[in-house]
């Protein structure tokens, strides 16, 4: 066997995992809700808002277009710089029955602004059951009735619906897709489902369902008051206190526009980038790994391909490496044609990993909507 040979067969068993992984969570990650059971149980929506002037009104249309599911609405303005709060007032008038606006408290150090949010809007809802959304989340058409059947089939009393990601900006298109890449080539969502293991926890924080009973027994967001990737830690908060927690497929039930420009996109990325990792050896590991996987072997073996090295063969791992991409694109509804750019894409992602690891790891900390972040500690910039 010579070089290339063998070359070729290891860019081949190193994308085989992931190529696999890929195409089992498109296939297998779907729960289909016929039936609608009668449920007795209530429903509060939760909508923490800082800074939201431009999403929370079609957020909330979102949610009373299925008011019947709903007992109440509480919103919360996280000391909002904008006009949130003035919208806040205007929604709840227009709506007195339903909507309660939850009064502001500073945030305490140690706290996160979304999470202290949370926590203040969980402490005032009484339903029984709980729905955090994010102001730029919309809830598609019978979302609430879904997501009860799902927790109801899976058994499970926290259930986060991975949503549909809104793109629009050229920037979206080729860079939000990373977000799926990274998560559906590693996490194997089926396996998931049929094991609660914590480290099998996952959840995206624009959609959680959760029984607000156990919420409060577990402490609820102040558990998780300093972390920036609090929604996975919830799922495997509850995971390992006994309690099951899924993540379906969110697609009929949930859409999010989280960015809406290139900057935005790397200030996001940036700051959640390396906190989901937690351990640099882990971190460190992925980055080598994602760099020779989606860069240097697709790139390598096309050069290869043009010198006219390898063969035909070599376009074995070139497909290989753009195939979950395509796959992914295909189920999650993102555009085709960004799969072709995957392996400069995933050089900006890794760019990002770093850019995020220094800020995090030196102390420098990142700027997220008015507030400093570093290490535990948050400041209020405004």
């Amino acid at each position: 066997m010579n070089f290339m040979s063998a070359l070729l067969i290891c860019s081949v068993v190193l994308l085989i995992p992931p190529v696999l992984t890929a195409a089992w969570n498109a296939a297998r990650w779907r729960v289909d809700v016929n039936s609608r059971r009668n449920f007795n149980q209530s429903v509060s929506v939760l909508v923490p808002c800082r800074d939201e002037e431009r999403n929370i009104e079609s957020c909330i249309k979102s949610v009373f277009e299925q008011i019947d599911e709903v007992e109440s609405i509480f919103l919360y303005d996280d000391e909002s710089t904008d006009n949130t709060s003035e919208i806040l007032k205007k929604i709840a008038k227009a709506n007195p029955k339903k909507v309660t606006i939850v009064p502001t408290v500073h945030k305490p150090a140690g706290w996160t602004g979304k999470n202290h949010a949370c926590f203040q809007l969980a402490a005032n809802a009484k339903s029984d059951w709980l729905l955090f959304l994010d102001a730029d989340a919309r809830l598609k058409p019978d979302a609430i009735s879904k997501m009860r059947e799902i927790a109801a089939k899976k058994r499970v009393s926290f259930l986060s619906a991975w949503p549909e990601l809104l793109v629009s900006s050229i920037a979206e298109k080729l860079l939000m897709p990373i977000l799926n890449h990274i998560v559906f080539t590693l996490f194997p969502a089926p396996l998931a489902d049929s094991k609660n293991d914590e480290s099998l926890g996952l959840a995206h924080g624009a959609c959680i369902f959760m029984d607000r009973n156990i919420y409060l027994e577990l402490g609820g967001h102040e558990t998780v008051r300093n972390e920036l990737f609090e929604d996975t830690m919830l799922a495997r908060l509850w995971r390992r206190s006994g309690h099951k927690s899924a993540c379906t497929d969110g697609i009929g039930i949930v859409a999010v526009r989280m960015y809406d420009s290139f900057s935005s996109i790397i200030k996001g990325f940036t700051k959640n980038y390396y906190p989901a990792f937690k351990k640099r050896r882990s971190f460190w590991i992925f980055q080598l790994w994602s760099l020779t996987a989606w860069t240097v072997i697709p790139i390598g073996w096309t050069v290869a391909l043009l010198f006219g090295e390898g063969g035909v063969l070599s376009l074995a791992p070139i497909l290989l490496s753009i195939s979950p991409r395509v796959i992914l694109a295909a189920r999650m509804r993102h555009p085709i044609w960004s799969t072709i750019f995957n392996p400069v894409t995933n050089l900006i992602a890794l760019y990002i990993g770093t850019l995020s690891f220094i800020n995090w790891t030196f102390n420098r900390g990142v700027d997220w909507k008015g507030r400093h972040y570093s290490g535990t500690e948050s400041t209020d910039n405004v």
